[in-house]
């Protein structure tokens, strides 16, 4: 029985370890996410502006994202190439806390109901979207 608990013991670590991402598949994921939730803010954020959404549907949405990126965020911070890039012109960092904030901002905006300042923010977030696609190709991630 021993033997059988060892032997089982042993899989069960081989398959937890065949599950692990590599540092640099994390990275790569976790900025498809930032990627893809900051691409939903912007997309909800120019619809409510031009009222093509209802603004309670806007804000379910950003929020939702808005929790996505954050935990996203939180991952990528945690990443050496994140939080102690080689180049500091390479560093993401920044651009994802950018990202954090605009949505932040936007979020209160749309809560406010004030959409004259939704397409500034939106514009403003998209720059970031572009700063960090820009650096990440930089470091050899293609998204």
């Amino acid at each position: 029985m021993p033997k059988y608990a060892i032997s089982l013991a042993l899989v069960l670590l081989l398959l937890v370890g065949c599950g692990q991402q590599s540092p640099q598949e994390t990275l790569t994921a976790e900025l498809q996410a930032v990627k893809s939730n900051a691409a939903i803010v912007e997309m909800v954020v120019r619809n409510l502006a031009r009222g093509a959404v209802p603004q309670e549907y806007a804000k379910g949405a950003i929020e939702s994202s808005k929790t996505s990126l954050e935990s996203s965020i939180e991952a990528l911070s945690q990443l050496p190439q994140v939080s102690n890039p080689a180049n500091q012109d390479d560093s993401l960092l920044p651009h994802l806390e950018a990202i954090k904030r605009d949505t932040d901002s936007l979020l209160d905006v749309v809560k406010s109901g004030d959409r004259a300042k939704l397409t500034g923010l939106a514009d403003q977030l998209a720059g970031e979207q572009e700063a960090v696609d820009k650096i990440a190709k930089d470091m050899g991630i293609e998204q």
